[in-house]
């Protein structure tokens, strides 16, 4: 395993009444002055663009949100960014579900592949949107695989925000959040592995959330905290539990510092790949983000030429098992975004022969 550590150097709208005087009028005619008064909210609308399609290898089910909003420069940034992954999931797992199925054995039993998506708008007020999309893929095995991702936009710039931007830093709200996820896992301690009490020593900065009417959602990836049979554990903050609340003025100027994950997938006759790793996205300084990400994928690229040569090597072998030698290759990390400044990266690379 290895483990990088790095530092990262990281309007509302008045209309006025107009009065018009008329002169000359008699002292008893009654002249209010112009006053202010806010211009009517413009709330998003969040509608579905629904992909559904069936063939011999998969089923696809999608239901894309598509925002509508006053703004359309916003617009369209806001809705290529949900989009981009619920694309990118079904286009890779068609991919492998063709591959597999063109490959396999005539009398091999084969399961369709699936890929569905929906969404669900849960806070839009004032120039503040989340929505809540929910990812799920199906490519054998005892079951599928389930992933959250909330958006929670400033409708004026169509960025997303991390807590810091909808909270107030002197509420101390990263404590108040982990002492309510820590105290509600407490009155339902079966639901969550043995030790997590003991591990759950603080809230990321960059920490999955969604906002509601009355209060944060906290939530996390599935194995993150649970088995696969709790679901995506989530946790439910009141606003009360802030002294100030929810920030009235929200404002989000650029894109915070992100890790985005690349994946790929390979399938061939005697090796396999499976790599998932992170990436800096946003970084203030573009140079030091490409160093880094450079660091990361030319490490991944050697490993899996080492892991290459030896599957070229084990062509025509024969494992214990009287099987042909196949060598697969896989990669995958673990981020904590521990401040502004700090983040900390765990990748981990494995190879077998099958």
């Amino acid at each position: 395993m290895k483990k990088i550590i790095f530092g990262i150097i990281v309007c509302l709208i008045f209309s006025i009444n107009s009065i018009v005087l008329a002169k000359d009028k008699p002292p008893t005619v009654e002249i209010n002055p112009p006053r202010l008064v806010s211009a009517p909210t413009y709330n998003a609308i969040v509608e579905p663009k629904e992909v559904k399609y069936t063939n011999d290898y998969i089923e696809v089910d999608l239901k894309i949100p598509l925002i509508t909003y006053n703004n359309k420069v916003t617009e369209k940034i806001m809705n290529d960014k949900m989009e981009k992954p619920i694309m990118d999931l079904k286009n890779s797992t068609e991919k492998e579900a063709k591959e597999f199925f063109n490959t396999k054995e005539k009398d091999q039993p084969f399961m369709k592949y699936n890929v569905t998506s929906d969404y669900e708008v849960t806070y839009n007020q004032g120039n503040v949107l989340s929505v809540v999309v929910t990812l799920y893929n199906y490519t054998g095995g005892a079951h599928g695989n389930t992933e959250k991702i909330a958006y929670n936009f400033d409708l004026n710039t169509g960025k997303t925000g991390y807590l810091k931007d909808f909270l107030y830093e002197e509420d101390n709200y990263r404590k108040v959040i982990l002492d309510e996820v820590r105290n509600q896992i407490s009155k339902e301690p079966d639901k969550y592995f043995k030790d997590i009490l003991n591990t759950l020593h603080g809230i990321p900065y960059d920490q999955n959330f969604y906002l509601t009417k009355d209060g944060i959602v906290i939530y996390y990836p599935l194995y993150d905290i649970a088995p696969y049979v709790a679901g995506i554990p989530e946790f439910k903050i009141p606003y009360s539990k802030f002294k100030h609340g929810l920030k009235k003025d929200v404002s989000i100027k650029s894109d915070n510092v992100s890790i985005e994950k690349e994946q790929s997938v390979k399938k061939g006759e005697n090796y396999s790949e499976y790599l998932y790793y992170p990436q800096i996205k946003n970084l203030d300084n573009p140079i030091i983000e490409k160093q880094i990400n450079t660091i990361i994928t030319k490490d991944i690229s050697n490993f899996t030429k080492d892991v290459k040569k030896k599957a070229e090597l084990s062509k025509g072998k024969l494992n214990i098992y009287n099987r042909p030698v196949t060598w697969g290759a896989s990669v995958y990390s673990d981020e904590y975004f521990v401040n502004p400044d700090l983040i900390s990266i765990d990748i981990t690379y494995s190879a077998n022969d099958g």
